[in-house]
């Protein structure tokens, strides 16, 4: 893939492990004592467990967070740095004729990432609290799609879209609502 497409990939995997990691502990889905099993994690935990009492709560984890995203791109930076020296890479022109992945983890932090990966799918993302809401969720797309779909000209301009099917239109209408907008056509339309 091309060096853009590794670092959106690499860049996006960073992002979505630490805010769905801050998310956890602010919706108390896990504490910050169920991350000291991770071994960077504990190390960074360890560090920033003292300051608890004279800072919030909601500050240390934003301080532990940010110093994981630092970790975790200081790994990539030396990675990089490696990768390129190895494949003898002297130019851009070298990366994009390379087939050779240029931006990744150390295999140590790969397998930190791979640790975070699956904490959150056990204590996140399978969580009964997230599951409700994800259910939540679907029941309002459905019965707003159903009932959009009986009457769509009094939801939607239908001539805005004169080349899609009704269904099409009706999706990509509910993917431009805010959550919020979602739930109050749910809470009239039921």
């Amino acid at each position: 893939s091309s060096l853009e497409a590794q670092i959106a990939s690499i860049s996006d995997d960073i992002a979505y492990n630490s805010h769905d990691l801050e998310d956890g502990l602010k919706a108390n889905l896990f504490k910050l004592d169920d991350l000291l099993n991770i071994p960077i994690l504990n190390k960074v935990i360890n560090k920033h467990i003292k300051k608890i009492k004279k800072n919030s709560i909601d500050l240390v984890i934003r301080q532990i967070i940010r110093e994981i995203i630092n970790e975790m791109v200081s790994d990539i930076i030396i990675s990089i740095k490696k990768n390129i020296r190895i494949n003898q890479i002297r130019n851009l022109n070298d990366i994009y004729k390379s087939d050779k992945i240029i931006v990744c983890f150390s295999n140590q932090m790969k397998k930190f990432d791979m640790s975070i990966k699956k904490f959150l799918k056990q204590k996140m993302y399978f969580h009964r609290k997230v599951n409700f809401k994800t259910n939540y969720g679907k029941k309002i797309i459905t019965k707003l799609f159903n009932k959009i779909k009986n009457n769509p000209k009094k939801y939607i301009n239908i001539k805005k879209y004169n080349s899609s099917s009704i269904e099409r239109i009706i999706c990509d209408y509910i993917a431009g609502m805010t959550d919020r907008y979602a739930i109050n056509l749910y809470n009239q339309i039921k």
